[in-house]
C-alpha cells in the first residue's frame, strides 16, 4: 500500500502551526497563572488586614483605660493576625477621639507603629466619625497599613498600600483614657 504523501505535508504543516500556537499562548497563560496568584495573595494579605484592625480596635474599647503595655499588647495581637508575612512593611495607628462640645472629633491620645504615620484631626480616617457622637462621646480608631509587594507581577506592578480602618466606641465608658 502506498503512503499518501499528501498526508505527510500537512502532518508538518500541523505540528508548525501548533507549535507556533504552543509559543503564543504558554506564556500568556503562564502570566494569567502568575497575575491570579499575586491577587489572590493581595485579597488573603487584605483579610488579614481587616482582621488586625477589628480584633486591635476591639481589645482597645474593652478597656476604660490603657497603660502603654496594654496598648503595646493589642499591637502585638495585631502583628500576630498578619502571620506569616513579612511584617517589616506593616504598621498600626490607634487614637482615641472625643467629641466636643461642636460634635467634632478631637484625638485624645494615639499610638504609631510601623508604617502607620500619625493621625491628624483632618485625615480622612479621623474625619470619618464625623456626625457619629455629640458631646462628650468617644471612639476608638483603628488604622492598619501593609504594603504588599506582588511576587511575580512585581516588575509590571507597584507595590500596593492597603489600608483598613475600624471604628468602635468604648464598651464600658464613652472614651477609652490613656494612663500616663
Amino acid at each position: 500500500m502506498k503512503k499518501n504523501p499528501h498526508f505527510f505535508d500537512w502532518w508538518k504543516d500541523q505540528k508548525a502551526s501548533i507549535a507556533a500556537e504552543a509559543g503564543i499562548f504558554i506564556p500568556i497563560l503562564f502570566s494569567m497563572l502568575v497575575a491570579v496568584y499575586d491577587i489572590g495573595t493581595a485579597i488573603l494579605i487584605n483579610q488579614k488586614a481587616i482582621n488586625a484592625s477589628q480584633m486591635t480596635a476591639d481589645l482597645i474599647a474593652r478597656e476604660i483605660s490603657l497603660d502603654d503595655a496594654q496598648i503595646e499588647d493589642a499591637i502585638e495581637a495585631a502583628r500576630q493576625a498578619m502571620l506569616p508575612l513579612n511584617l517589616t512593611n506593616f504598621g498600626v495607628g490607634i487614637a482615641s477621639v472625643q467629641y466636643n462640645e461642636d460634635d467634632e472629633p478631637e484625638i485624645l491620645w494615639q499610638e504609631v507603629t510601623g508604617t502607620s504615620t500619625a493621625f491628624e484631626v483632618e485625615d480622612a480616617p479621623i474625619q470619618g466619625t464625623i456626625g457619629l457622637g455629640g458631646e462628650g462621646d468617644g471612639m476608638v480608631v483603628v488604622k492598619v497599613n501593609y504594603d504588599y509587594d506582588p511576587v511575580f507581577s512585581g516588575s509590571f506592578l507597584p507595590s500596593i498600600m492597603m489600608q483598613e480602618v475600624s471604628y468602635t466606641r468604648g464598651r464600658r465608658l464613652p472614651v477609652v483614657t490613656r494612663i500616663e
